[in-house]
């Protein structure tokens, strides 16, 4: 890459971890699909410069577009005739809502996911607050194209829980397979490139909220100021020695099905609402987890929002149990903080049957005789 694109490249992963893509795979797989959409980070401009035989084998039969002849002809009148041919027209209205003349080069692809069609442009503007509809070029802009990325991202990606996976992601972004090869190649070069430390060594990550981020295991973690360093979750003296700690970088394995049924509803609440899951949406899902835990909801089977409150439950017999989250404080608290709670539950759980109580191995082997 060179400046420009490094530069372009460094600036949306920074935004990325600012909205809590921070699971390196995930990370990786958002990166290398944006690397491809975008031209290698360089441009956030469709390139509408089709040769004839790049028009026909890229758009056959696009809106009746089926000769040598016929594409030449639109290819000869320049990018706006080539962004209305295959945008435009029947195919146009019926894929991309560019219902009025003109909008096929008025919509054309834009920043780094390249924002195409009319629907897509008034759905981005809903959702951003963004007049992108009468202003398409503010698509372009950096800052803009990296907000409409992450929202993309988050409203076709992350629903369907296709974050680590490279082509179900593809065919989310831009409804099939192209490019796929270059897409899993770019994904894998930013996973080595996390790995090898590329955040801490380029400071990404450094913005406007004045974090930093460093690799540890399988997560990203934000990096704390050395006047105010993180202590590790601890349970009270009588149950564990205060000076352990946990390891809270991820879910543990005895509530990985809980943390993905929960992570389902909260992604479905989300949409419902119509709230960008960048406000705290994983966040909600370990806090949402560890409070299932701590009320015994081993299985989430509903979940509702009621007065600010989040509802996650499941019936036992005839009785509904449910664990009660406040919504504001679910979005706010850190989700390594809610993984931290997690992981000390799973301890007091491990503890609690390598040593059982006196009354429960009692239950086992019978009444004593003595």
């Amino acid at each position: 890459m060179d400046s420009k694109q490094k530069a372009n490249a460094d600036y949306l992963m920074e935004k990325a971890l600012e909205a809590g893509i921070t699971k390196p795979k995930s990370l990786a797989n958002f990166m290398g699909q944006m690397q491809v959409e975008c031209g290698g980070f360089g441009h956030m401009h469709e390139n509408l410069n089709y040769s004839v035989p790049r028009l026909l084998k890229v758009f056959p039969g696009r809106n009746g577009i089926d000769t040598v002849k016929e594409a030449q002809a639109v290819v000869s009148q320049g990018k706006e005739a080539i962004a209305e041919a295959i945008y435009g027209g029947k195919w146009g209205a019926q894929n991309l809502g560019n219902t009025e003349a003109g909008d096929g080069w008025k919509y054309h692809g834009r920043g780094y996911v390249q924002l195409t069609g009319r629907a897509n442009y008034e759905e981005a503007s809903k959702a951003l607050g963004v007049d992108l509809v009468n202003q398409p070029e503010l698509a372009s802009d950096r800052e803009i194209a990296s907000k409409i990325a992450v929202w993309y991202w988050e409203s076709r990606v992350v629903p369907k829980h296709h974050e680590d996976n490279v082509t179900k992601a593809c065919k989310d972004i831009n409804g099939g397979y192209k490019g796929l090869s270059e897409r899993i190649e770019a994904a894998e070069t930013w996973e080595k490139r996390l790995h090898q430390g590329y955040i801490e060594k380029n400071h990404v990550g450094v913005g406007s909220q004045e974090k930093a981020y460093h690799y540890n295991n399988s997560q990203l973690e934000e990096i704390k100021p050395q006047n105010a360093p993180s202590k590790p979750y601890q349970q009270s003296a009588n149950e564990i020695e205060p000076a352990t700690q946990f390891a809270a970088n991820e879910v543990p394995a005895r509530y990985a099905a809980l943390h993905g049924q929960v992570h389902e509803h909260i992604s479905r609440l989300y949409t419902e609402k119509g709230i960008a899951w960048s406000n705290g949406g994983e966040n909600t899902v370990a806090k949402c987890t560890a409070g299932c835990v701590e009320k015994n909801v081993t299985e989430a089977q509903f979940a509702s929002v009621e007065n600010g409150k989040i509802n996650i439950g499941q019936k036992d017999g005839f009785v509904w149990n449910v664990a009660t989250v406040d919504a504001v404080q679910a979005a706010r608290t850190p989700q390594l903080e809610s993984f931290a709670q997690l992981a000390a539950l799973d301890l007091q759980q491990s503890q609690q049957q390598d040593n059982p109580t006196q009354q429960q191995t009692q239950a086992r082997s019978g009444p004593s005789m003595g």
